[in-house]
């Protein structure tokens, strides 16, 4: 297994909010006004790991962590 690991971004403040007091953990939730930019940070994540395979086609295990 190997370890796969990122830093998210505070997407609030990349969406350039940053000048105003935010509830960012509410903003990346489904329906919240940042889950696109979360949502694809995440894909992004699993992308790569669905394109880690061995030679022979098997998937190599991934553990995630952010």
């Amino acid at each position: 297994m190997y370890p796969l690991s990122g830093r998210a971004q505070n997407f609030s403040i990349a969406a350039g909010k940053a000048d105003t007091v935010v509830p960012t953990i509410e903003n990346i939730m489904p329906y919240g006004t940042d889950y696109h930019l979360f949502k694809g940070y995440l894909d992004m994540a699993a992308d790569y790991a669905k394109a880690c395979v061995k030679d022979d086609g098997t998937p190599i295990p991934i553990l995630y962590r952010t």
